[in-house]
């Protein structure tokens, strides 16, 4: 087994937890980047929740 793997299923309730908030929140985020027109913000506020979702994905 992995260290990744064996990290993932010791760990895995309290990312489900931390990944649910951040998928919650980063879209506020993101309206409020875009509302002042801050357009590093926005790319970096669609990466967080692209690695939100790959997360998500992986851990299940």
């Amino acid at each position: 087994m992995s260290k990744l793997a064996s990290f993932m299923s010791k760990h895995s309730k309290r990312l489900r937890n931390l990944i649910l908030l951040a998928v919650i929140g980063i879209p506020f985020f993101l309206y409020f980047a875009a509302l002042n027109e801050q357009e590093g913000l926005v790319y970096l506020g669609l990466g967080a929740m692209g690695l939100c979702m790959l997360v998500t994905m992986k851990v299940g």
